[in-house]
């Protein structure tokens, strides 16, 4: 029925051109589609479609094949009809999620065309290889972009083995190496391109080797599992901690801590007496809690994803508040779709986009409380002024147009505008809240560098 429809007039192509800033993520969808055995196609030389030059190297997706609708599903944008559970009820949650486009979470632009493709082509048969090269030339220096996540697995690489790694103004990486052999063995190894320096290493800061904490706790929790995914992926130095360790470890061994996306309760207090055998039951309590506060008071970093987010709110006293905290879903309701957001220039977003869309499921905002002075008889004059909390905004979600792929309700009116990651200095450490999960199922890649800097910068 599928490949009938090109009989119709129905057929069209994707084409993912080869010139974007991420290549080695077109890859990965690519190596995705073929996995779920949707046939590819690699041009062999540049075209021209529209107007729209593409490159040698691009690649082109047709829609007249056997697996169309699997294509479709992952391509398209996804426009999920509002149900209700009964006239005037909360709505019908989805069995998953509302909006899942591949594209729009990788950061990767698409062209959807309908006129013929005139270029010469080659079948992908098997998974492509990263796309990792070494520029020719001759330099103590290379460079990495830091707009590419391979960079960061390259990073790691070296600073296991001791090799010196540097950030330059731009935010590109520097690589003191000139052994061109030694590169291309990193380079075939992670996808990571490199090329060489043009006079940044004049302007650097050395990058140092970090340690990561990530919290683990009994309660099974899948946002523990892709977290630690992601680190394990791109080769960073972690230990996972429990309750106990929580608890008791001297915390100020670790550069940052990561509490994943759990409720407060689950944090705090876990598995219920009599509900799991002893030692898995609890959370980190009290002393866990002070163990953390007393952490970044001393200089550590703490990233929270989602709903942690609101444990270390209530535990910290952070002169911020969860905007969606309270409502009903009546009044707001985003089961997991695609919802657009606005990046700010910041070491947090370095290589990123000024807009990405972000994996929103039942998600978080973030509003800064700040001291009111006007009350029933006016505006109070005679106290002292104090200044705004130190609160800084990462991110924010867009003003209007939110939805980008799946189902939102009451977006416009409790969504748009707010901070959606901040950075709130507390003692002499720092807490970044992040309001939604930047690598939920392993998918929003081109949110993966929130995490990858948070770690580096």
């Amino acid at each position: 029925d599928a490949i009938e429809g090109v009989h119709l007039g129905e057929n069209y192509s994707y084409i993912l051109s080869a010139d974007q800033a991420e290549y080695d993520e077109v890859i990965n969808l690519v190596n995705t589609l073929i996995r779920g055995g949707i046939k590819v196609e690699k041009a062999t030389r540049k075209f021209t479609v529209n107007d729209t030059d593409y490159p040698e190297g691009s690649y082109i997706i047709s829609s007249a094949q056997a697996f169309r609708p699997y294509l479709e599903d992952l391509m398209e944008r996804q426009d999920y009809p509002d149900q209700y559970l009964y006239p005037g009820g909360p709505p019908t949650p989805p069995y998953d999620l509302a909006g899942w486009t591949l594209p729009l979470q990788m950061g990767i632009e698409v062209e959807k065309v309908t006129d013929q493709i005139k270029v010469r082509t080659e079948r992908v048969n098997d998974l492509e290889p990263p796309s990792g090269k070494v520029e020719k030339g001759n330099s103590t220096y290379y460079s990495l972009k830091a707009g590419e996540n391979t960079s960061y697995k390259a990073v790691n690489q070296f600073l296991s083995t001791g090799t010196k790694v540097y950030q330059s103004s731009s935010g590109d990486f520097l690589v003191e190496l000139s052994d061109v052999d030694a590169l291309k063995g990193i380079a075939s190894k992670t996808g990571a391109d490199f090329y060489v320096s043009k006079g940044e290493e004049d302007d650097k800061e050395e990058i140092m080797p970090k340690k990561v904490g990530l919290y683990k706790s009994w309660v099974s929790n899948m946002d523990e599992g892709w977290t630690r995914w992601l680190l394990t992926e791109y080769g960073f130095d972690w230990d996972t901690l429990h309750n106990s360790d929580i608890q008791n470890v001297d915390l100020s061994q670790y550069d940052i801590l990561i509490l994943p996306d759990q409720s407060p309760s689950r944090i705090m207090h876990g598995h219920r007496e009599g509900s799991m055998p002893e030692e898995f039951v609890g959370g980190i309590e009290i002393e866990g809690a002070k163990n953390i506060k007393q952490y970044v008071e001393n200089g550590g970093r703490l990233l929270t994803f989602d709903g942690a987010g609101d444990f270390v709110i209530e535990q910290f006293g952070l002169p911020v508040r969860n905007s969606l905290s309270g409502l009903s879903p009546q009044q707001f309701f985003i089961p997991g779709s695609l919802i657009r957001a606005e990046v700010m220039e910041s070491t947090y977003t370095t290589g990123m986009n000024r807009e990405v869309a972000v994996s929103f499921s039942n998600s978080s905002a973030y509003s800064v409380i700040k001291q009111n002075y006007s009350g029933e008889g006016g505006e109070e004059t005679t106290v002292e002024r104090v200044d705004d909390p130190d609160v800084n905004i990462i991110m924010k979600y867009a003003e209007s147009d939110l939805l980008m792929s799946g189902w939102a309700m009451g977006e416009d009116r409790y969504l748009s505008g707010r901070a959606a990651m901040i950075d709130i200095p507390h003692g002499d450490g720092n807490i970044i809240m992040v309001g939604f999960r930047p690598q939920f199922r392993g998918q929003p890649r081109a949110t993966y560098k929130l995490i990858f800097n948070a770690i580096l910068r």
